[in-house]
């Protein structure tokens, strides 16, 4: 008898045009979301953890990479229908990813009462929707998505913002403490010679044994972020030339200039409501140059106070240093 196997399959699609927008909590990735959605063919941006939960599981060795990629194509395709058809919406008004907040129920409550079923197949074809997804510090864990998508994602945009805000977020956010023990928090965690650990930190769990909230919060960071020289080892030619890295001041104090970029790459331009969806945001605005030695004192002298290692200390200034060089130059 022959010996068959059984391999999964997902070699049909429905969604052709798919970003992402990734970045680590408080970088500005609920700024960026909803102008991108306002744009022509744009749809509600959505947060589905799915895509964040295979591609972490197959980095852990938990997944296989033919089930990560499956998983991927198949929760892109099934998120990009219901959003057609009006189905699972979220109309909680005050939610940054609300249809309300974003400007865009009027259409989704129109498709609730709209036909289902194959038509959607061509009016996707011909509509050519775009489709928008955001996810949580994944970059690094990323190839799957790129290897299970191929054309179809057309960005993968990363946001960043200056290392004293998002890690004075992660600690405000108090991440270390509620991963793997609040029952309200959904992140990856783990366990690992009887500890509990959430999943960014495999690899270096003896180092995050040792450090204090502050010293957690400035070392995570610095392993998560992203600038263009870790994409460039990290990456292929043809996935770099997807990758678009945002900084939040920049984009908060011109965001046409990202905006042009990004309508040529996705064949798409700017509407009335992309004007009405800034304007709701304060974009753009200006941002006071002093704001920055002004939260490095803040900051610093809480660093002082939890008492951090002169390493992390120095670690922390070092990152504050290069993201101004890469990203602030004209602004301060």
């Amino acid at each position: 008898m022959t010996n068959l196997t059984r391999k999964l399959y997902r070699e049909q699609k429905l969604a052709e045009n798919v970003v992402f927008v990734d970045g680590i909590s408080g970088c500005g990735k609920s700024m960026i979301a909803p102008v991108l959605s306002s744009l022509k063919r744009g749809e509600l941006w959505m947060l589905d953890h799915i895509f964040e939960y295979s591609l972490i599981m197959y980095s852990m060795g938990l997944m296989s990479l033919e089930a990560a990629e499956t998983m991927i194509k198949i929760f892109i395709d099934h998120d990009s229908y219901n959003l057609m058809i009006g189905r699972n919406i979220n109309t909680r008004s005050s939610d940054d990813s609300s249809a309300q907040k974003n400007k865009m129920y009027e259409r989704y409550q129109r498709r609730i009462n709209e036909q289902d079923g194959d038509i959607i197949i061509d009016k996707m074809k011909k509509e050519k929707p775009i489709n928008f997804f955001m996810s949580h510090y994944i970059l690094n864990e990323s190839k799957p998505l790129f290897s299970a998508l191929k054309e179809r994602l057309k960005l993968f945009i990363v946001p960043v913002r200056h290392p004293y805000w998002t890690i004075e977020n992660w600690i405000n956010q108090d991440w270390d403490n509620k991963m793997g023990s609040n029952p309200r928090d959904v992140a990856i965690a783990y366990e690992f010679n009887k500890n509990i650990y959430p999943w960014h930190v495999k690899g270096w769990e003896e180092k995050y044994d040792q450090l204090n909230n502050f010293e957690r919060a400035i070392e995570t960071i610095n392993r998560l972020s992203f600038d263009q020289s870790k994409i460039d080892k990290k990456f292929s030619v043809a996935q770099k030339e997807k990758i678009m890295i945002i900084s939040f001041e920049k984009f908060a104090t011109d965001p046409q200039n990202y905006l042009q970029s990004i309508n040529k790459i996705l064949d798409t331009e700017t509407t009335s409501k992309t004007e009405s969806v800034m304007s709701s945001m304060n974009l753009p605005r200006k941002i006071d140059p002093s704001i920055f030695s002004l939260k490095k004192n803040e900051i610093l002298e809480k660093a002082n106070k939890e008492k951090i290692s002169s390493h992390h200390r120095d670690l922390l200034i070092h990152l504050a240093d290069q993201y101004e060089n890469n990203y602030l130059q004209g602004i301060i």
